[in-house]
């Protein structure tokens, strides 16, 4: 279904934007359940924000319900390397992972990662997002969670964000 572009919608939009052209790390789009965040985040990793300043940007679009430990690097071996996406392989996920990051640097290519329901991974999922994040890649994650449960995020994240994204319910008027 095409993204319907209300006023929040478009200021959701054009923060995401502003992360990307900008080469931020971390943003954070919040709103209530059901509100449209999964939709915002599939619209952004099928219809790339465009820059100027930024040659080229792929996207990618993670579900982090569930995820574990190594499980968020092992879908990003998946989806950047056509690896198999088995998170016993820990160390060599990860480093093709930063090998993969490390030659997108050097062809300035952008990675953007939207990471939805981030508040169901785990703590060491969380961690893993931390480590990426640490690290000098050409990386930017965009990261969804529920208002409510924005509490079972990892502080670490939450301290290394640098862009919140509020995604409010509509008024019975705009709809």
């Amino acid at each position: 279904q095409p993204l319907f572009r209300g006023a929040t919608v478009e200021e959701a939009l054009a923060r995401i934007d502003f992360l990307v052209s900008n080469r931020r790390s971390l943003g954070i789009l919040i709103g209530p359940s059901g509100v449209g965040k999964s939709s915002l985040l599939r619209h952004c990793a099928a219809n790339p924000p465009s820059s100027d300043e930024i040659s080229s940007v792929q996207c990618l679009r993670i579900s982090a319900l569930g995820l574990q430990g190594g499980e968020l690097v092992a879908q990003l071996a998946r989806q950047l390397l056509g690896r198999p996406a088995t998170p016993h392989t820990g160390p060599e996920n990860w480093h093709a992972v930063c090998d993969y990051f490390n030659a997108t640097r050097r062809e300035g290519v952008q990675t953007v990662v939207f990471l939805d329901d981030a508040e169901s991974a785990s703590q060491s999922a969380q961690s893993d997002v931390s480590r990426l994040l640490s690290m000098t890649f050409p990386l930017t994650f965009v990261i969804s969670a529920e208002q409510q449960l924005v509490g079972a995020i990892n502080p670490m994240l939450l301290d290394r964000t640098e862009l919140q994204i509020d995604l409010p319910g509509w008024e019975i008027s705009q709809t």
